[in-house]
């Protein structure tokens, strides 16, 4: 221990003595890495300008994928595309951080995305009326209201669910799949968007009971969201 208190010691010496000698200390950078994909297809974006504290700190190849050096610490990436509204990822470095970019809106029109990590392996976005009938799901992947546009069954997402037409009243649901994670530890969001960009996030409460089949992320009507926020079987 008192070795250890020493080494600190040194260091916070050395670091103010070259302060005051007027020499600049660099702090270490880290890898940042990942991919920059079309939500509604899962295609690679090329040209996607990746920001923090609006620098750009890379773009995207021709695959979509960026790399990029950041110092320790917490950091929002901003992935900005022409004809894309902007997605944001919180990130600690170091590691990876993909992100999933919406086409542009018409007025009218919005979109869920759901993205979550490794586990479950499969989670499932449903679009539904009141009543439960179901409108789109990886069953059956269009309606005239709502569309499923990706399907995605290895984990990360996205599952992306478009709605048609503003007039229907539609419940956003995810269902677990596969049942080899829970809902409480499987880091999923919703990002909700609309022809002004994003406009709502819900992530899965993290208080949500094991062996929970559903989370009820909430309801649509006229591109007004009213949250729900709840799990069960």
């Amino acid at each position: 221990m008192a070795l250890m208190a020493g080494i600190v010691a040194s260091g916070i010496m050395y670091a103010y003595a070259m302060r005051q000698a007027g020499v600049a200390i660099t702090p270490p950078t880290f890898p940042v890495s990942g991919y920059a994909m079309d939500a509604t297809n899962k295609s690679g974006l090329a040209g996607v300008s990746v920001i923090v504290d609006r620098n750009q700190v890379a773009m995207t190849d021709g695959n979509g994928m960026y790399n990029a050096s950041l110092p320790e610490g917490n950091f929002t990436l901003v992935f900005r595309r022409s004809g894309y509204s902007d997605a944001s990822r919180v990130f600690a470095v170091q590691g990876s951080a993909d992100a999933f970019l919406s086409p542009k809106l018409p007025e009218g029109q919005c979109r869920f995305v759901l993205r979550w990590g490794s586990t479950p392996r499969d989670l499932d976005l449903h679009a539904e009326t009141e009543s439960g009938q179901t409108l789109c799901s990886y069953l059956s992947k269009s309606s005239p209201s709502a569309v499923l546009d990706v399907d995605s069954r290895q984990g990360y997402g996205p599952e992306t669910v478009t709605v048609l037409d503003p007039n229907a009243s539609i419940v956003i649901k995810v269902f677990r799949y596969s049942k080899d994670g829970e809902f409480s530890s499987s880091g999923a969001v919703v990002d909700l968007y609309d022809s002004t960009g994003l406009a709502d996030q819900v992530h899965v409460p993290e208080s949500a009971f094991n062996g929970a089949d559903w989370w009820v992320v909430g309801k649509v009507h006229l591109c007004k969201f009213e949250v729900n926020n709840t799990v069960s079987y």
